[in-house]
């Protein structure tokens, strides 16, 4: 049913498109502002704390060779930076260390094609034509003909008129199996709230499986809505089985708690709160209980899953700048977190923590930033251009011999340009490295 359900949903989208696609602009109306204004570059820089690494590691059980390779490798990582530009024709990604450019690879798209190249390759670019990339794109494409057809044979408004009642008693059904019960007035108080209000709901889980069921029974005995289905499910895997609603004598109670601040006139104001506990077949104790906490652009989502000795913390915040969101998971007091602060005005940047081990004290950090300046430097007019059909063409050793070689110079430039740009750190990681390949 889940394949049958995602489907649907697929079709959904498809038909939601087609419709929008049908209206279509008037010809004075001016054309759309680009989605990303260009030029656009980004910054992106990461930093581990060698401590918090050490010690995450060795309270692993790693031996001391595995956290000196580890902390070698973090060292160079921390001094490193990565800037992307884009603009109208062409984009440029580079490696930074040490404030010294180490690796670049760049792109330009022009009237006869696009240029690929990078100091990997350094007397080679990567060059092809327009009619190459159509070819390319043919093949692939082609793999997608039979599903062009069927969206092409695909009655829209039929299929929408059929769906429509089909939906409607799924909805009724599913909205059945929420049993609403007394709303209760007093003072509550719950994370810090205070509310006047409480109106209970148990979920009858059998009852809303069965509903799904019934939903993919009807969409399957619809004949347009099995019509459309057919012609992108050839092999029937969406159809072939109808899974069984769950037996009401197994069925897990869900019980639902909504806590609010309701007036006289019935106005709903400030946050709502809602609990749930999830109780298995047969047990007292619940398997799992949460809440939910909503208070207008914030959203608190806590999870315990009290047979698996895990909880599950995910919150969104609202703020000056943009917004802040936060992740904890702890299974059986293994802690992993994430928090990412996100600017969205004049400032466009974005700051990821990510915690493992150690609530208080972040493993790493990757904070990027975002402007509307700069420009790309790589040269893509020096190098001996390499088409598609010289890297495809059978007999193609001497071009394959010539980039191997290329290449070969390409590393060691590389790795000479890192060794300047951070001679202590890139000398222990390589001896490191070096010491472990020997043994």
């Amino acid at each position: 049913m889940k394949k049958l359900l995602a489907l649907m949903a697929a079709l959904a989208m498809l038909l939601s498109c087609t419709a929008a696609l049908a209206d279509e602009a008037p010809a004075d109306e001016a054309p759309e502002a680009a989605l990303i204004a260009l030029p656009l570059t980004v910054y992106s820089q990461t930093d581990i704390d060698r401590d918090v690494l050490a010690v995450d590691l060795a309270a692993m059980g790693y031996d001391e060779s595995v956290l000196m390779k580890a902390d070698a490798v973090a060292a160079v990582l921390t001094e490193a930076d990565e800037r992307l530009t884009l603009d109208d024709t062409g984009f440029q990604w580079d490696l930074i260390l040490g404030g010294r450019d180490i690796f670049t690879v760049a792109g330009e798209a022009t009237d006869a094609g696009f240029t690929l190249g990078s100091n990997l390759f350094p007397s080679h670019v990567f060059s092809f034509s327009n009619e190459e990339l159509d070819s390319l794109a043919r093949s692939v494409s082609s793999k997608y003909k039979e599903e062009t057809k069927a969206m092409e044979r695909i009655d829209v408004n039929a299929l929408a008129r059929a769906i429509a009642p089909i939906f409607e008693k799924f909805t009724t059904n599913s909205l059945a199996a929420f049993k609403g019960g007394e709303e209760e007035k007093g003072d509550f108080s719950l994370n810090g709230n205070s509310y006047n209000t409480m109106a209970p709901v148990d979920v009858d889980l059998a009852a809303l499986s069965s509903a799904l069921t019934q939903f993919e029974k009807d969409l399957l005995a619809d004949p347009t809505v099995a019509v459309t289905i057919a012609q992108f499910d050839r092999s029937g895997k969406y159809t072939k089985a109808v899974e069984k609603a769950i037996d009401p004598a197994n069925a897990p109670a869900l019980h639902l708690e909504t806590y609010a601040n309701v007036d006289d006139e019935g106005d709903q104001s400030g946050p709502v709160d809602t609990t749930f506990t999830l109780t298995m077949p047969g047990q007292k104790d619940p398997a799992a209980r949460g809440d939910v906490l909503v208070d207008g652009e914030d959203v608190t989502v806590a999870v315990q899953f009290l047979a698996a000795d895990a909880n599950m913390t995910m919150t969104a915040r609202k703020t000056e700048a943009g917004h802040v969101y936060r992740g904890d998971l702890n299974v059986k007091g293994l802690y992993f977190g994430c928090v990412a602060e996100v600017g969205e005005k004049d400032e466009k940047y974005n700051d990821t923590d990510i915690y493992f081990l150690d609530p208080q004290n972040s493993l790493l950090r990757q904070s990027s930033t975002m402007t509307h300046e700069g420009e790309r430097t790589f040269d893509l007019s020096k190098g001996t251009p390499v088409t598609l059909a010289d890297l495809t063409a059978k007999n193609n050793k001497a071009v394959m011999t010539s980039l191997g070689m290329d290449a070969t110079i390409g590393v060691a430039g590389i790795t000479a340009a890192a060794s300047e740009a951070l001679p202590e750190e890139v000398s222990a990681m390589l001896a490191l490295f070096s010491l472990s390949a020997k043994g």
